[in-house]
Order: structure tokens, then sequence, then C-alpha cells
């Protein structure tokens, strides 16, 4: 992977900055995106190796760039955990059917985030911290 690392993408600002000290703390090289259209062109150079969308956001929603990634033979693969404001569990099931491996409910801890990024890390080998 050329990029490495984790991409954030919520157009909340004070998520990305409560967010990315954790990250990189916890040894994560962070990329972060205020919108879809912005982390679609951040998958596209630096490959990341986990990616964390909201799904409302402007420019192209999370679950329609999940839809996208999954679409594509490069970036099929990447692991992408869903966080969302909303506790509905139709909208649960349909990231989970279009691919997502986790999915977090806003608000959440850093450390619930951290949690759910090291199972996945622990259950795919390319993802470091």
């Amino acid at each position: 992977m050329s990029g490495g690392g984790l991409l954030l993408a919520d157009d909340d600002v004070l998520i990305r900055r409560l967010v990315q000290p954790h990250l990189e703390r916890a040894g994560f090289r962070t990329l972060l995106a205020e919108n879809g259209a912005r982390a679609w062109e951040l998958i596209m150079t630096e490959t990341p190796e986990l990616i964390i969308l909201d799904i409302e956001m402007p420019e192209m929603d999370g679950l329609g760039l999940l839809r996208l990634l999954k679409s594509i033979a490069s970036t099929n693969s990447v692991p992408v955990i869903i966080i969302s404001a909303s506790y509905e569990r139709p909208l649960q099931e349909e990231a989970k059917t279009c691919g997502a491996v986790g999915f977090l409910t806003k608000p959440f801890s850093p450390a619930q985030l951290l949690a759910l990024i090291r199972r996945i890390a622990a259950e795919n080998k390319k993802l470091r911290a």
C-alpha cells in the first residue's frame, strides 16, 4: 500500500479534532477529510489501510462512498467503519450490506473507536499500529 494509515472523513470539525490526536497517540498516521469528495481524493492518492466514514457528509455521503470503494478492485478490501448520529437499525444493516466492517453511533468515545480499530486490525493483518 502506498500511503497506509487511517482516513477519518467527517464534516464535523469537532469530531476530527477530537479523534485525530487519539488515533495518532495510538500509533496511526491519520488523514482527515471534511467531506466525501475530499475523502475520495485522499483515498485515490494515499490508499489508507482503514477508512472511517460519517454517513451524512456534503458532496458525497458515507454510504455512497462506501459503495464506490467496494466496487473498485484497488479499494474493495480496505476495511471501512461507518459512524453516524442515527440509531436506526436499518441504516446499520444497510452499511453492513454495503461492506462496512464496523458501525459506531455518535456520540462515541475515542476509546470505543480505538477498540473497534484494534479488533479490525487483529482480523486484518495488513493494518498496523
